[in-house]
C-alpha cells in the first residue's frame, strides 16, 4: 500500500482512526513546542510534516513547501524507523501528480493547492489508483458568523471561504464522491491546538526579548487567547472526509 500526503497549513490537535491504510497524527504534538513561533505565514500554525505511517502503509510520500519541516520530517522518520519507507518532498504540492498511483491520497488543510475543495480533488483523483481512498482535511461553519467582521476573526478571508458541515459533504457527493469515513475535531481538539501556539511564544519572548519580531509575538500572545475563546471556537469546525468515486452499477 502507498500512500501521498500534501500537508496542511491548519488543523486542530485530534487523531485520525483507521481509514483504510491509516494516516497517524500522534506524533506531531510533542514536536509543535519546539518550532520558531513565526514566518510570513506563521509556521506556529501549520501542521508540519511529522506524519508517521502506520505499518500497514509500506510506502508513503509527503510534499511540503517549508525546507525547515521536510528536514524535521525525514529526522521523525528516522527516528520511528520508517524512513526507508517514505520520502519527503520539499515543494509546491499544487499541481503535483505522482508517477506511482497510491492507495490513499491525502490533502490536510491545504486545498488551496488545487483552488479548493473541487480543485484539489480533482487534482488528487490524477494520484489515486482504482479502488483508492482520498483523503481530505477542511474546515466547515460550526454555525454561520453573523457578519464579514467576525469571519475574519475566525482567520477566514470571508463566510464564502467555507461551508456549514451538511453543505460540505453533500458537496463530496455533488462531485461524485461518496464519504466512507470522517472524523471531526471538537472544542477541547481546537482548545489543545491553539493553547499549545501560545505555549509556544511565551517560551520564545523569554528566549528571545530582543528580537526584532518580539514585538508581534509579544501582541499576538496578548490577544489569541480572547480571540480564540470568542470567534474560532464558537464558529470553527475541523474535519477528516474519507472519499471513494462513486460506483457505477450495471443495471438490471
Amino acid at each position: 500500500a502507498t500512500l501521498l500526503v500534501h500537508y496542511s497549513i491548519m488543523m486542530p490537535t485530534m487523531t485520525l482512526r483507521r481509514v483504510g491504510c491509516a494516516l497517524c497524527m500522534r506524533y506531531i504534538a510533542p514536536y509543535r513546542s519546539q518550532f520558531r513561533p513565526y514566518n510570513r505565514a506563521y509556521a506556529y500554525r501549520r501542521l508540519t510534516a511529522f506524519a508517521s505511517l502506520s505499518m500497514a502503509v509500506s510506502a508513503g510520500t509527503g510534499i511540503d513547501m517549508s525546507r525547515l519541516f521536510t528536514e524535521q520530517a525525514k529526522l521523525r522518520a528516522e527516528e520511528l524507523g520508517v524512513a526507508h519507507h517514505v520520502k519527503f518532498i520539499h515543494g509546491d504540492a499544487a499541481g503535483y501528480v505522482s508517477e506511482e498511483k497510491a492507495d490513499v491520497v491525502a490533502c490536510v488543510g491545504a486545498t488551496w493547492i488545487g483552488g479548493g475543495v473541487a480543485g484539489t480533488i480533482e487534482l488528487l483523483v490524477r494520484s489515486l489508483r482504482t479502488g483508492g481512498i482520498i483523503l481530505i482535511g477542511e474546515p466547515y461553519w460550526r454555525q454561520l458568523p453573523p457578519t464579514e467582521d467576525i469571519a475574519k476573526e475566525c482567520l477566514a478571508n470571508s463566510i464564502s471561504d467555507f461551508l456549514i458541515l451538511p453543505e460540505l459533504i453533500a458537496s463530496f457527493g455533488n462531485l461524485g464522491y461518496d464519504v466512507v469515513e470522517m472524523v471531526l475535531a471538537n472544542q477541547d481538539g481546537w482548545d489543545r491546538y491553539e493553547a499549545t501556539k501560545w505555549l509556544t511564544m511565551r517560551r520564545w519572548l523569554e528566549a528571545n526579548p530582543d528580537d526584532e519580531l518580539a514585538g508581534e509575538v509579544r501582541s499576538r500572545l496578548t490577544s489569541e487567547p480572547e480571540r480564540h475563546a470568542a470567534y474560532t471556537r464558537e464558529f470553527l469546525g475541523w474535519g477528516e472526509f474519507a472519499l471513494m468515486p462513486w460506483l457505477h452499477l450495471k443495471k438490471t
